[in-house]
């Protein structure tokens, strides 16, 4: 009896073990300005002009580089998550800005 009760606490334990805390779902930020180009070619980039003074990189998949291509010198909203380097941000979103007062 004693050793049933001492294979089950182990299994136990080590069920307990295995399981991981659900992962965190990113927090995204939003940040709104003038889409531009920064940079020369081949190594130009998208950034984000917020008209005072900063400008915010964007990092993105090749797929959305169309939508950016149409949307260069509107001012956008963009959802995405900080990096840690300098000033950039990685794009899961990006929409036309309108205000509803417009």
């Amino acid at each position: 009896m004693a050793q049933k009760l001492f294979i089950y606490s182990i299994t136990l334990f080590f069920l307990l073990s295995c399981t991981q805390k659900p992962a965190e779902k990113p927090s995204y930020s939003e940040y709104t300005g003038i889409l531009v180009v920064v940079g020369n070619e081949p190594f130009s980039a998208f950034a984000l002009d917020d008209g005072q003074g900063h400008i915010t990189r964007l990092q993105y998949d090749k797929r959305i580089e169309g939508k950016l291509n149409t949307l260069q010198g509107r001012k956008v909203r963009v959802y995405g998550l900080p990096l840690p380097e300098e000033q950039r941000v990685q794009l899961k979103s990006i929409d036309l800005y309108k205000k509803k007062t417009e």
